[in-house]
């Protein structure tokens, strides 16, 4: 048990709570008193300090000897000396094997990459050498090379003598007159066809003032063929035909449906009609006999605009009869809720 609790212990049975209360808080201010004490001295002890060094630093800017020189032996010299002379006597003792080896070690791998770097800078020296070496051979190859003045001469596959060989015919286009196109003269047209033939030139009946090709008449092998071609479709299209008409024939789809369809309407039509309904008429004195007058009334009404009728059917409507309400039914059995009732 601490002080502060046997104080705070020794409050309470003078005083009870409140003076044991009283007690804590003066517990409270003395522990801030001598805190605030302690950080005053402190404070006083680190301005002493910062004087006094600034003072001896000032006397010793003045002073002829150093601290390493100066002949006043006090204690902390002698302890400093003491130390040393202690860390020579147990020299061996002291010293770090982990540590030394760990030193070579970190030395051998520096001194092993220094080799290693200098050995690749004297394999890369070497390898851009041979390569200089070789391009300059290569140049040197190339400019010794002889010049290839021979020419590449084709052999005569067709034995014809050089000098022999004919010229192949200049197309002569036939003069620009102002006659009339060959579509007005069609009696010239063979004679076209035999000078395109004739000569070795292309037939370019469009470059001159002769015509087109639609002025020239068709062969007959031409015509021929499109006969052909116009018989083989009508042929393809009547038998597309003749297949639609099989399609629709007594045993087609379409033909039984048709048949159950007039089936069917037969069937309706034969049947009697049947007779039409018949609305009874309302008993005279009913809601709904009055109500049919009165629309009666009212349409009369609409149409004559009299005052007459207005009054009648103003009496009329007073003077409905109540609607007959129905027998009375025999009362219900009493039950054994009715009797809770």
């Amino acid at each position: 048990m601490s002080v502060d609790d046997r104080r705070a212990a020794e409050a309470f049975n003078r005083g009870g709570i409140e003076e044991e209360r009283a007690e804590k808080r003066k517990i409270k201010e003395e522990e801030k008193a001598n805190h605030e004490r302690n950080m005053n001295a402190f404070s006083r002890m680190i301005e002493e300090v910062r004087a006094r060094k600034k003072e001896q630093d000032a006397m010793r800017a003045e002073d002829k000897y150093t601290e390493e020189t100066d002949p006043v032996d006090t204690r902390e010299k002698q302890m400093n000396r003491q130390v040393e002379k202690w860390k020579e006597d147990n020299k061996e003792e002291l010293r770090d094997d982990m540590a030394e080896h760990a030193a070579k070690v970190l030395k051998a791998e520096k001194e092993e990459r220094e080799k290693a770097r200098a050995e690749k800078a004297e394999d890369t020296s070497a390898t851009e050498l041979e390569t200089a070496r070789a391009t300059e051979d290569e140049e040197g190859a190339s400019k010794q090379q002889k010049v290839d003045n021979r020419k590449l001469v084709y052999e005569d596959i067709w034995d014809e003598p050089a000098g022999e060989t004919a010229a192949a015919p200049k197309f002569a286009p036939p003069p620009r007159t102002s006659a009339a196109p060959v579509s007005q003269r069609p009696s010239q047209i063979p004679e076209l066809l035999q000078s395109a033939a004739s000569t070795a030139a292309p037939f370019m009946p469009w470059a001159s003032d002769t015509g087109s090709m639609e002025s020239i008449a068709p062969s007959q092998d031409t015509i021929e063929k499109r006969k052909e071609q116009v018989r083989a479709a009508r042929q393809g299209a009547a038998e597309a035909s003749a297949t639609d008409d099989k399609s629709k024939g007594p045993n087609s789809w379409y033909a039984k449906y048709a048949e159950k369809v007039a089936k069917t309407t037969a069937k309706l039509q034969s049947q009697p009609a049947p007779a039409p309904l018949v609305t009874p008429a309302a008993p005279a004195g009913s809601l709904a006999a009055v109500a049919g007058n009165f629309q009666e009334r009212e349409q009369a009404r609409t149409a004559d605009s009299e005052p007459e009728d207005r009054a009648a059917l103003g009496k009329e409507c007073t003077a409905v009869p109540k609607a007959t309400e129905p027998a009375a039914a025999s009362p219900p059995a009493q039950t054994e809720l009715d009797e809770m009732d």
